[in-house]
């Protein structure tokens, strides 16, 4: 019994180790970049994530209420997917941590540069962590600050007339 649950982690270990190599390509975008690789620019809110296994890998699926479209058009409600997650399989917590990818929590109100994935109303983050930052308040004002600000901070406002500034509009 024992024998075959080592065998078992080491397998699970082999996994996550080589989704760690094939997830870790991350190339740096600035602002331009970011926005013209992506359809859709919207700020909203998590609703709910849920981890799915596709294949080998787990992938985390968040529902986002769409509070505002900078760029594009979706439905109020719309799915991120990111992938690594964690979920419940048979007796076993399967969890990856893809680097270069945000977690993101429940009630969190993010700014997300999206491209849209196969199935419907599904969309992923250009960019990995480039594509999403956290919109939190500072001094009664929106703020962003993420890898797109290189750890500079900028109120929501400032953000989207850079946004517009790199559409050209």
């Amino acid at each position: 019994m024992l024998t075959k649950m080592i065998k078992t982690s080491c397998l699970l270990a082999g996994v996550l180790a080589m989704s760690f190599a094939n997830a870790t390509t991350d190339e740096q975008m600035d602002l331009a970049e970011v926005t013209e690789a992506s359809t859709v620019i919207v700020t909203g809110e998590v609703l709910d994530s849920v981890t799915v296994m596709e294949g080998n890998a787990p992938l985390t699926k968040l529902t986002i209420s769409i509070e505002e479209r900078i760029k594009g058009n979706t439905p109020q409600t719309i799915t991120v997917v990111i992938p690594g997650g964690t979920m419940n399989k048979g007796r076993f917590l399967v969890g990856e941590v893809v680097p270069g990818v945000t977690p993101v929590l429940s009630s969190q109100k993010n700014l997300y540069f999206l491209s849209p994935l196969a199935a419907k109303d599904e969309f992923q983050v250009v960019g990995f962590n480039q594509g999403q930052a956290s919109i939190t308040m500072v001094n009664g004002e929106e703020s962003i600050n993420g890898t797109l600000t290189n750890g500079e901070r900028y109120s929501l406002t400032e953000m989207k007339a850079k946004i517009h500034a790199a559409q050209g509009l």
